[in-house]
Order: C-alpha cells, then structure tokens, then sequence
C-alpha cells in the first residue's frame, strides 16, 4: 500500500516541464474558439434596438443574436475614461451596424484561430473587440466580470505571438507558430488564468485587511440580497439558494467560516495547478466544484472560468490517450514529460 502512496504522491507533486503535443494544441485551439464563439455573441448583444435594418441587409439571417439599448457610456470605466480624454466615445460600438461588422470580423479571425494561421493579426483583432466592448458595458453604471478572464487569455496569448514573431521574424512565423511558440502561447495563457485566482485572493485579504475567513458569516447577507435582486429581475424565484441558508450561515459563524473560508486558500494556491499536468486537473476540478456552488448560490455567471479550465488543465482529451495507450503503466505524466 504505501508503494501506491509514494507513487501517487510522486504524480501529483512531482515536477512537470509540460509539453504538449500539436494534437493537443489544435485542439485547444478549437475548444477555446468555441467559448470565444459564445464570448463574440456579446459584441452585438449590447448594441441598439434598430438592429432589424442591418440584419435585413444579410438575407433575413440574424447577425446580431440578440439586442438592447446601449446607446452611450453614461459612467466611463476604466479605458473608457482615459480615451474620453482624448475626445473617443465608445458609444459607436452600440450602432447596430458596426457591431455587426465587428462580430463578423470576429468570426473570421476566430476561424484563422481554429486553423491556426495569422494569430498575431486575428488574436489582436479579437483582444481588442473585447477589451473596448466590455470597457463598454463596465461604463453602463454597473460593473461586470464575466469577460475580464477571457479577454485577459486572449490578450496574453497575442502577445504570446508577438513575441514569436520578435525572435524567429520572418513572415512563416506571421503565417503560421512552430511548435515551441506555441507551447509558449498554451503555458502562458495557463499563467495568466492562476495568476487571475491569486490576485483575487490577495484582493480579499487587502480589501478585508486579513479579516475575510473570520468575516465569512456574513457572506450570509450577500445571498440574501442575490435571492432578493433574481426574484426582482425575474418575479420568480431564481437561484438555487435555501431560504434557511443565509439565516443559518448568521446564527453559526463557525460552520459558515468552515464552509466558505476554504474558498480562500483554494485561490490563493492555485498556481500549484502549475506543478504538472495531474496537479493542474485536480485543482482545476477544485475551482470548478467552489464555481459551481457559487454560481448556484448566488445566480453568477463562471462559465467562461469553468470552460477554460476544462480546455487548459484539466485537458480530458489527453488523460484519454495516456490511459488508451498504456502511458499509466510507465509512470505519472511526468515520466512521459522526460520520455518527450
């Protein structure tokens, strides 16, 4: 028993210099497109409401998915604010017609991304479209996230390419990445997701000032007012939140601290998702479950995290391999990493 201790310490601990073959990296490549996809749809969705007339122009098929009423930027955000300064209003994005010639610009640079060819150009293309159209929506007078992770992946992951073009020039490297630049592409993007959980974790410690696991009770409140705004929004109960629960988690701080403060450390530590390729599963799996219980508890929108962390760590597709190919009987995926 304790030979498969040992060893099932050594696979999950130890040290991992991941490389990831290119059917691995393509298909990355197409899973991570099809959140982008979903990503995209929103470009449109904030446009205005006159969007009829520009659909009618391409056939009758519905090029904007779905529309509302953002016609300026009430409270600048951010970006927003610093382009006011030099007389740019973001309020054009809200014009139906060049949202829509933005999505379909985003949809052109997405299928060059599947391919895998002019990264540089549609990575850019599509970093900026969701850095200015969710600098948009922040400038509504409200603040949302839902974007902030999949907008900073693709940002790394263009500059990534950059970087490549910068060492190897050449139009072949415009053309198409070799298979070193992208595993650096693929390495830094699972980077830049860990290091988005770290960051979250020291936000709460500062804004706390250390007091956010003792303070954990009163997370209590905050359901409270999630169950109270989706009855608003909807006139039905929405959420998946007990109305017991958030009296409970008041009347016993104890068990409320036991039961959200793990939450805490589980951000703080995710760059051991880092340590190799099994840790990376589990420990994305981890932050999938506390999203999921989030999600349910409080009607908050993880899926673009959930979905990330399926694509970049926990990377079912390959365990599939290593198991159908016999890898498990010569060692963890580390043994495999030496082997390469």
């Amino acid at each position: 028993m304790s030979g498969w201790w040992r060893r099932g310490w050594r696979v999950i601990w130890e040290r991992e210099a991941v490389v990831f073959g290119r059917w691995e990296m393509a298909l990355m490549r197409l899973l991570f497109a099809l959140v982008m996809f979903d990503a995209g749809s929103k470009l449109v969705g904030w446009a205005r409401a006159d969007a009829g007339s520009f659909n009618a122009r391409w056939g009758q098929v519905e090029v904007i998915p779905q529309v509302s009423s953002f016609v300026a930027q009430p409270k600048p955000h951010g970006l927003a604010v610093v382009l006011e300064k030099v007389s740019l209003d973001l309020a054009f994005l809200g014009d139906p017609s060049i949202a829509g010639m933005v999505y379909i610009g985003f949809l052109v640079a997405l299928g060059c991304y599947v391919i895998g060819v002019v990264l540089p150009v549609a990575l850019g293309f599509m970093f900026f479209s969701l850095l200015l159209h969710g600098t948009f929506h922040n400038s509504q007078g409200s603040i949302h996230h839902h974007l902030q992770l999949i907008t900073c992946v693709v940002g790394i992951q263009w500059l990534a390419t950059l970087v490549a073009v910068c060492r190897r020039g050449g139009a072949r490297t415009w053309l198409a990445l070799d298979g070193p630049s992208e595993n650096r592409l693929v390495n830094w993007t699972q980077q830049v997701i860990v290091a988005a959980y770290v960051v979250s974790a020291l936000s709460k410690l500062i804004i706390s000032k250390g007091g956010w696991i003792w303070d954990a009770p009163w997370f209590g409140i905050q359901l409270a007012k999630a169950v109270d705004q989706d009855y608003y929004d909807h006139l039905r109960p929405g959420t998946e939140t007990p109305a017991w629960l958030p009296d409970w988690l008041l009347e016993n701080p104890w068990q409320a601290r036991g039961l959200f403060g793990p939450a805490l450390p589980l951000e703080f530590f995710a760059f051991l998702a880092l340590r190799n390729r099994a840790m990376g599963a589990l420990y994305a799996m981890a932050l999938i479950g506390f999203h999921l219980t989030v999600s349910s508890l409080m009607s908050l929108d993880f899926r673009y995290n959930v979905q990330m962390m399926l694509v970049y760590f926990v990377n079912g597709p390959f365990w599939l391999w290593w198991w159908a190919a016999g890898r498990h009987r010569r060692g963890g995926a580390a043994a495999y990493a030496r082997e390469r």
